[in-house]
């Protein structure tokens, strides 16, 4: 009779003991049915050869016993899925949140690079010497996210792990876009002030007050309350001052300013606005840099979030699609 040295060799765990009679179980089933077939498998053809293979004895035995143990199997899967669906609630509700934010953020971009494109048009030929793209590809930039936002959440409605994964891709192009303009535009700002000034002197020193420049100069004159480049004395040295003096644009009441005024150097120091348009705007972009930067990149890092949440509920969809086969 043989004996155990419980003292050498403990006895196993007891959920141990039972997984190891279930495995020596099935593989004694799956040898006694191969053995028992295999002589009638020489005789059949192929196609009922292949039903006698051990690979589909266990898995014939395999249902078989899911069939059997139904309860137990179900038993053990049961709190995984308990955990697992909750989360893919959670993570559905946030991403379709997110998914809503994104798309109204597209809507605004759309919006102010249409604004852009057809209400500021001739404030544009001031900031660059030729006709500026930014316009047009803040309006691109705003459809295309529009149009992602609604494919991520037709993706979150539907459930489906390689939509969410495209959409991840999505964000992840997006989020690069942005990283590249927001980089350059920071980058660059020093460049876009140089051009800015050049731009602007040569619109004052070509003044007419009929072309597209110097309706946008009397624009910018009368809404910023300004006048000239460095200052009113900017206007000295054109040649629109000696036949018609300052611009009426520059004054501080339209009431009390009058074209024989504007004419003497003397009397239009106390009629029009003394501060320099150009200062005036580097003075808002230098004073406001910090925070069209922070909402620049934080816009573009709300991304990473995006692609983090599609990604994981991808991941649990997967999961518990398995979790039910």
């Amino acid at each position: 009779m043989l004996r155990f040295d419980t003292k050498m060799h403990p006895a196993p765990p007891p959920h141990s003991i039972v997984i190891l009679c279930m495995v020596w179980r099935a593989q004694y089933k799956v040898l006694i049915r191969f053995l028992a077939h295999q002589k009638h498998a020489e005789t059949c053809s192929n196609q009922q050869r292949a039903a006698f293979t051990p690979v589909r004895l266990a898995s014939q035995l395999l249902r078989r016993s899911k069939g059997e143990s139904g309860n137990s199997v179900r038993w053990m899967m049961a709190p995984r899925r308990m955990e697992t669906k909750p989360a893919i609630v959670c993570m559905k509700t946030l991403l379709l949140l997110y998914s809503f934010i994104f798309w109204v953020t597209g809507m605004v971009l759309l919006s102010v690079g249409l604004w852009w494109q057809f209400m500021l048009g001739p404030y544009t030929l001031l900031i660059s010497n030729g006709p500026s793209n930014a316009p047009y590809m803040l309006t691109g930039t705003g459809a295309a996210i529009v149009l992602f936002g609604l494919f991520g959440c037709f993706a979150t409605c539907r459930g489906r792990p390689w939509m969410l994964k495209l959409y991840a891709v999505l964000l992840c192009l997006v989020f690069i876009i942005e990283l590249i303009a927001g980089i350059s535009g920071f980058v660059f700002r020093h460049e876009v002030k140089e051009t800015f000034f050049v731009t602007f002197r040569e619109a004052v020193i070509r003044y007419d007050g009929r072309d597209d420049k110097s309706v946008a100069v009397d624009d910018v004159q009368r809404k910023l309350h300004c006048c000239g480049v460095s200052n009113y004395t900017s206007w000295f040295s054109t040649l629109y001052f000696s036949v018609s003096g300052i611009p009426t644009s520059c004054c501080i009441s339209f009431s009390n300013c009058n074209r024989e005024d504007l004419k003497n150097t003397t009397l239009a120091a106390g009629k029009v606005h003394k501060q320099g348009c150009f200062e005036l705007v580097v003075s808002f972009i230098e004073n406001n840099v910090g925070i069209i930067a922070g909402v620049t990149f934080g816009i573009a890092f709300s991304q990473v979030f995006g692609m983090c949440l599609a990604c994981c509920l991808s991941h649990f969809i997967s999961s518990y699609q398995y979790e039910m086969v």
